[in-house]
């Protein structure tokens, strides 16, 4: 969620060709964090 108001403050700024880019590294880093969140469990 922390990642979505990341990208939606400077949004209206950069929307060409760079928002498929932001998403995807949005998406990366969320995955990260879960696989990060999922190790740390038991």
């Amino acid at each position: 969620m922390s990642c979505r108001r990341i990208l939606l403050l400077p949004w209206p700024r950069w929307r060409s060709p760079l928002s498929p880019v932001a998403m995807l590294a949005c998406t990366l880093v969320g995955a990260c964090v879960a696989l990060a969140i999922g190790a740390a469990t038991p």
